[in-house]
């Protein structure tokens, strides 16, 4: 039944003073809560509690339940509370997430009090609006008083992404503001605003921002910047006409910064290519997306001066000269490029990669700038003397192409031109032309590539002809893969994907992680039953199935035709969860008890010969004792 005191305790959620505890144990043990339990009822225990609880907390991190908007705001509430109680000044961290962009309609509402924060050095927010907005006219910002000043000693990350900051009054007053933070190493900035999103004013895009305090003049204060992340719709002004070259010096001084990060550059009349005319040496890390930008020796020769660049993004962007990689040729590890290419320009691309000895990540994308599907340039082919050079980094360890095709004989030329340390390779290919790959290129895959760990196949391998089909002995097809002993996870897709497939992939046993796709339905209950082989799963997608032949519910858990099964049982338990969705198959079930007939009779005539075995050694027996 419990002990009364027990019992009451756990009804008022108060402990009795006569129970100590050493206040570090108390510390130890409230510190393996979470957040909303130890800054909640663990904080009402006692004073005792309330103390430890402070002491165990100098950093707070919450993941809201966006889909629970009540439950969040109680959270919120406790959090923000606890912080007012005076907790705030001993807090170093705080990290809140509400799920960007999964309810616009649907923000919580924070109060921090950011003037008592004074030992901050880390605030990120994810979808919400900082503080409430003041009555009219007692914005603290508008009165002259910085709400950043008691952090300016202290912040070293400030990362915004789709928050409102209505008490600033304006983003010039939230630059001005920002100045101050004279320690902050780390900015992000990402659809950050001061009014509610539906106020935003698209007409400021191509206007003037003279005579108002921009972001350019905050970064002139913050020389110790190592990490800047912007986006146009941060209305930092990166559309405004002439602005871009503001931003520009301002970021050339930056002369610690090494991540920069950009995006939403698709104002022509802005002159985005401003900004990368001088680029501050020390940058180590540089992404650019959707940027109306050709990075050319001429347009952008701040590029130039990154002689320790190391990692190379350029998506949507209108064009690239693999020329400006030379200043970055012997420190470059990753390169991610995605343009509208051409034949010229991809060979020009993959005729520099022999120069780039340090690459270990090359991903390319036929990415078009600009929205207009409708306009898309068909995608670029691969010579078959270029492919033999994709591979041709020493270190390279992870290559993606996406709608690059390959010459006839072209991928047979890759593999065969080294490869040995690669471990990620990802072929999607778009429906413009041929798949780049045959089945019978997957075994020139296997050879040359043992070290294979993870492999992405969509829409790569060509469908098998009747002919190929016909002739085994010279046709091994997906079961090749089985040789891949490292091959742990596979992504596989397109029209070839079939119950023939499925049973080649079977094969490959020590897989953990399986995605399959087929446009056009070809997989049954009994193509599934195959993959039950692979008792290691631990994770299996199939996309696009048979629906003949299910009983009524059996799939009524998937949507969209995806069956998507996972297991953190240990053994994984995937292939189990599989066999049985398969007995709720007539086809699957007829084959199970086909194959539970077929063992028994396999144990009966096993049973017999050890009959047949015994009763010799019987005979054998008497006719010893008889002699």
């Amino acid at each position: 039944m419990g002990c009364p005191s027990t019992k009451s305790i756990a009804g008022s959620c108060r402990v009795n003073s006569c129970f100590p505890l050493p206040k570090p144990l108390l510390m130890h043990v409230l510190s393996y809560l979470e957040p909303a339990q130890r800054l909640g009822k663990a904080a009402l225990v006692c004073k005792a509690w309330r103390e430890a609880t402070n002491a165990a907390t100098s950093s707070i991190a919450y993941t809201f339940n966006w889909a629970d908007y009540d439950a969040s705001k109680r959270q919120l509430a406790s959090m923000t509370a606890w912080l007012e109680r005076g907790a705030a000044q001993q807090v170093t961290s705080i990290n809140l997430d509400y799920g960007w962009g999964e309810d616009e309609d649907a923000y919580l509402e924070v109060s921090l009090p950011l003037q008592q924060l004074c030992k901050l050095r880390s605030l990120r927010l994810i979808s919400f609006d900082l503080l409430e907005e003041p009555p009219l006219g007692s914005s603290s910002s508008i009165a002259g008083i910085n709400p950043l000043a008691a952090m300016s000693s202290s912040l070293t990350a400030l990362e915004l992404y789709d928050v409102t900051l209505p008490s600033f009054g304006s983003m010039t007053e939230l630059f001005r503001c920002m100045a101050s933070l004279s320690k902050l190493q780390r900015l992000e900035l990402t659809s950050v605003r001061v009014e509610p999103s539906e106020f935003e004013f698209a007409a400021r895009h191509v206007g003037s921002c003279s005579g108002a305090v921009t972001l350019a003049d905050a970064l002139c204060q913050m020389p110790q910047l190592t990490r800047l992340k912007l986006d146009v719709q941060t209305e930092c002004q990166l559309r405004y006409q002439h602005s871009p070259g503001a931003m520009g010096a301002a970021i050339a001084v930056l002369q610690q910064l090494q991540q920069l990060e950009l995006s939403a550059l698709d104002v022509p009349k802005a002159a985005p290519h401003t900004l990368f005319m001088q680029l501050p040496a020390s940058i180590t890390k540089l992404h650019v997306g959707h940027a109306h930008v050709s990075f050319t020796p001429s347009e952008t020769p701040g590029l130039a001066r990154l002689t320790a660049l190391r990692d190379l993004k350029l998506m949507r962007v209108l064009g690239m000269d693999p020329a400006v990689l030379c200043s970055s040729a012997g420190s470059l590890t990753q390169l991610q490029l995605g343009l509208a290419w051409n034949d010229r320009s991809i060979s020009a691309l993959v005729r520099m990669l022999p120069q780039l000895q340090q690459l270990q990540s090359v991903w390319l994308y036929h990415n078009p700038y600009g929205n207009d599907r409708g306009a898309e340039p068909p995608a670029p082919q691969l010579s078959a003397d270029d492919c033999a050079l994709l591979l041709s980094p020493a270190k390279l360890t992870s290559l993606k192409l996406h709608d690059i095709g390959l010459a006839p004989g072209g991928a047979r030329r890759m593999f065969t031109a080294g490869g040995a340390a690669l471990f990620q390779l990802a072929l999607s290919s778009c429906r413009q032309g041929p798949p780049p790959l045959s089945c019978s290129d997957l075994s020139s895959l296997v050879k040359a590539l043992p070290q294979l760990r993870h492999l992405q196949l969509l829409d790569a391998v060509a469908e098998t002809s009747s002919a190929a089909a016909a002739a085994p002995a010279e046709h091994v097809g997906w079961s090749a893969l089985s040789q891949l002993t490292a091959l742990r996870s596979l992504d596989a897709g397109g029209d070839s994907i079939d119950d023939d497939v499925l049973e080649q992939l079977a094969a490959v046993t020590r897989l953990q992680s399986l995605s399959l796709s087929s446009p056009e339905h070809d997989v049954t209950g009994l193509g599934m039953l195959h993959l039950t082989r692979l008792t290691g799963l631990t994770h299996l997608s199939i996309d696009g199935y048979d629906e003949e032949g299910w009983a009524k519910g059996a799939l009524a858990e998937f949507e969209d035709f995806r069956i998507k099964m996972t297991s953190e049982a240990s053994p994984p338990d995937v292939w189990q969860q599989l066999r049985d969705l398969c007995r709720r198959n007539i086809d699957c079930l007829e084959k199970l008890l086909e194959e539970q007939e077929a063992l028994v009779k396999q144990q009966a005539r096993q049973l017999q010969q050890q009959a047949l075995q015994i009763q010799g050694a019987q005979t054998g027996l008497m006719q010893l004792e008889q002699q």
